[in-house]
């Protein structure tokens, strides 16, 4: 009998199989285009996700590492430009991105709903540097943020 690495690993020969139907499947559709894009006014650290109708949602922080802002735009399908920014933090300057900290998160979820997690900072209270960690999503009408929440309850 031959011994195969799939015959040690079941689950692998079914991933193995539904990967080669998956390529068979995709390569009968168009193939996906790429394109290398600069987030836009010279954001840094961005993060992008693409929804069922493949619009391209984008989220970028601006400004010093220890106090800056992030910021949020989409494209929608055969657009060539982003929509205007909105600015995802409702504190100006209270996100960071520095040291082991790398910036906002970015998810979409159901019907498109936008949500972002990230590393906040707040002024020294009692000689502690608060540390918040900050959730929001966009609003139902896509025109702004909610405000942020700090998702650390006790530390």
């Amino acid at each position: 009998m031959v011994y195969s690495h799939s015959m040690r690993f079941p689950w692998r020969l079914a991933i193995e199989a539904l990967f080669c139907f998956l390529c068979l499947r995709l390569s009968a559709a168009e193939p996906p285009r790429v394109a290398l894009l600069r987030a836009p006014d010279d954001g840094i650290q961005p993060q992008a996700a693409v929804d069922s109708q493949k619009v391209v949602h984008l989220i970028y922080y601006k400004g010093e590492a220890g106090s800056g802002d992030i910021f949020y735009v989409r494209q929608q399908p055969g657009y060539e430009t982003f929509s205007k920014p909105i600015q995802v933090n409702r504190q100006p300057r209270s996100a960071m991105a520095a040291g082991t900290i790398r910036g906002a998160q970015l998810a979409v979820g159901k019907y498109g709903r936008v949500h972002v997690a990230w590393n906040g900072h707040a002024p020294k209270q009692g000689g502690y540097m608060q540390a918040p960690m900050l959730y929001t999503r966009l609003n139902d009408a896509g025109t702004a943020f909610e405000p942020e929440r700090d998702v650390i309850t006790a530390a």
